[in-house]
């Protein structure tokens, strides 16, 4: 539209598909803008640009057609990718006037292998339910609790997670959700300390003897934070 109608401002394009393009091609209640007056040649040039996407639609679009057929309007989608595309093909890289190029969209959704989550914290909970949010971890525990039954998960009362000295199961005030299934993020605590693990770490070599280690084999320490090892090997021979 930005081409057949290039001495017109491009604020007062965005207003025209907005208020009347849009609304007259789907069925709806198309006004003109009320912010600068337009000539009945103006007008009448830009209802005979809708008027072929208008018959190409067919139908009213509303929420009832979109619930009882929503696959009915999926061709009108790729006619205007289709659309879209070959104004991409034309472009050339020195030609300005045609820009910004439209913005090209998925009509179906992008194939992936990636299962996707979306994680609900205090923060977005808080605003889901209109309630106040928590400070303190105590606080938004009782958030999360009121409105999720953790009950079965087992967890009858606030006393399994609020830290006691005996318990050894915290909750981490955080779920993911797929839209099918939902995690819970748990913590469990470690049995005695760090430093006393440290003490009684005690690596040996059992099926190989320190000569062989020296003269055949290098020592390496893994960092705590890798999450893959792997071995490589050189110079091997029969």
């Amino acid at each position: 539209m930005q081409e057949e109608f290039s001495s017109l401002p491009s604020s007062l394009i965005r207003e025209v598909v907005n208020l009347f393009c849009y609304q007259e091609i789907v069925g709806g209640e198309p006004s003109w803008p009320a912010s600068i007056h337009l000539t009945e040649e103006v007008k009448s040039n830009i209802i005979a640009f809708c008027q072929p996407w208008k018959q190409r639609m067919g139908k009213r679009i509303n929420l009832t057609t979109l619930s009882v057929n929503p696959g009915c309007f999926v061709p009108f989608l790729f006619l205007i990718n289709d659309e879209l595309e070959k104004e991409h093909a034309a472009h050339k890289s020195y030609d300005v006037r045609r820009l910004p190029l439209p913005r090209l969209f998925s009509v179906l959704p992008t194939a992936s292998i990636r299962w996707r989550f979306v994680t609900v914290s205090v923060s977005a909970l808080s605003c889901f339910t209109r309630q106040k949010l928590s400070r303190g971890y105590q606080d938004q525990l009782e958030l999360f609790y009121r409105i999720f039954r953790f009950q079965s998960l087992r967890y009858r009362n606030l006393s399994s997670f609020i830290p006691n000295g005996s318990n050894t199961v915290r909750f981490g005030n955080i779920m993911r959700t797929d839209g099918f299934s939902i995690d819970f993020l748990f913590y469990k605590r470690r049995h005695g300390t760090l430093e006393s693990t440290y003490k009684t770490l005690d690596l040996s070599l059992d099926d190989f003897s320190k000569s062989k280690v020296e003269q055949t084999y290098v020592p390496i320490f893994v960092d705590s934070n890798r999450k893959s090892v792997f071995n490589a090997t050189v110079g091997i021979q029969d």
